[in-house]
């Protein structure tokens, strides 16, 4: 059992902007498995890891600026500090903390000081009285957030859209900010679209189509491989389990109308040290063949290892790209891949290359590269 305390305690040190949230709520008691406020939908999650995730979920009082009342804001705090850079969690789109499940575990084994945030307008937040959810609105919330719990430089995790939340918060609050990691970074959509424009009773069936278990559990089955139809259908359930929160349909088309993250032209601001590990693209390709119109050629001579020409800086970005997509996440050189991985890789390469000109390269691979190619995941 598990014992979950809120009320004014938890306010301590936090200053006078929080003192609005003192008489929120008399301090309380609660002996229960599952922190109240989670969806009773909870208890049917099989997932351990999960299962023991939420069980440290809880809300903490944060004043933003754009509201005069305070958000009570979810999160998973950590048991230890550290004197290193705090690491903190963020999720993707539309979901939540329970997105760490698995890893949040490993990082507090490091000795790491690990917290994972609900960006606001996704999780498990209380948002009863619905606050704006736009890109700055979860900006100053993970900032005052930082501010009054987190309090020093910290590691900033972002996988996919958090990607964006991260780069987008690291370029307007650089102090905040040691390192940032991006996981298959979203950060060159140009916010939602269309979606911007849709009127709100489209938009709200869009939401109602996107917390459908088939969407979902179809998402699911895009995902991951080789999992049992009942696992897939729990991880569907905890990826849905926040949209049960019954201002979520408000949050969301609330996100969609106001326009999304747009921060392509903010990643050359960020100066802090960042680890990618993604599939991005090496846009100086797309931009050579909307330019000049010509096919992209690379040639390497016999005799030579390297291409002579201007692209063989190119190419070996790209084909780092996709050694980082598809090596094992363990790896750290060469001589850990197994041959079966080097094999699957070199498949990769050769026949499914992730470029934003992939409708050009592939014939370069097959003619150019095959049996170099070969003879690399061989050695390797």
């Amino acid at each position: 059992m598990a014992l979950i305390l809120t009320g004014g305690s938890s306010l301590a040190g936090l200053g006078s902007t929080t003192a609005k949230c003192r008489n929120r709520s008399p301090f309380r008691v609660f002996a229960t498995e599952f922190p109240p406020f989670l969806p009773k939908e909870v208890e049917r999650i099989k997932d351990p890891f999960a299962r023991k995730l939420a069980k440290r979920i809880e809300r903490l009082p944060v004043q933003v600026t754009f509201s005069e009342r305070c958000i009570m804001s979810s999160c998973v705090k950590p048991f230890v500090q550290s004197v290193m850079s705090p690491v903190v969690l963020l999720h993707g789109f539309d979901s939540s903390c329970l997105e760490w499940r698995y890893m949040y575990p490993l990082l507090e084994e490091a000795g790491l000081e690990t917290w994972a945030v609900d960006i606001l307008g996704w999780g498990f937040s209380d948002l009863e009285r619905l606050p704006s959810c736009d890109v700055t609105s979860k900006r100053d919330h993970l900032y005052q957030f930082w501010k009054f719990y987190i309090k020093k430089p910290m590691m900033l995790v972002g996988p996919s859209l958090g990607a964006a939340v991260a780069i987008d918060f690291a370029a307007n609050h650089p102090d905040a900010v040691d390192k940032l990691v991006l996981i298959d970074a979203s950060v060159y959509t140009e916010g939602t679209g269309n979606l911007a424009k849709l009127p709100r009773i489209a938009a709200y069936a869009g939401a109602y189509l996107l917390k459908s278990i088939p969407v979902r559990f179809y998402a699911n089955r895009l995902a991951f491989n080789g999992i049992s139809f009942s696992s897939r259908l729990d991880w569907t359930n905890v990826g849905r389990l926040h949209c049960l929160l019954p201002w979520w349909e408000d949050a969301t088309v609330d996100f969609m109308i106001s326009g999304g993250y747009n921060v392509s032209s903010q990643i050359e601001k960020v100066k802090q040290r960042t680890l990618g590990r993604d599939a991005a693209k090496n846009m100086s390709l797309k931009k050579h063949l909307d330019r000049t119109k010509q096919r992209i050629w690379i040639d390497i001579p016999p005799g030579y290892t390297a291409s002579l020409n201007d692209w063989c800086t190119s190419w070996t970005w790209e084909l780092g790209i996709i050694c980082r997509q598809y090596a094992p996440v363990t790896t750290f050189s060469w001589p850990q891949v197994t041959q079966k991985q080097c094999m699957v890789l070199c498949m990769c390469i050769l026949h499914d290359p992730d470029t934003s000109a992939e409708e050009l390269l592939p014939d370069l691979y097959l003619r150019t590269h095959q049996r170099r190619l070969e003879e690399w995941c061989e050695g390797a």
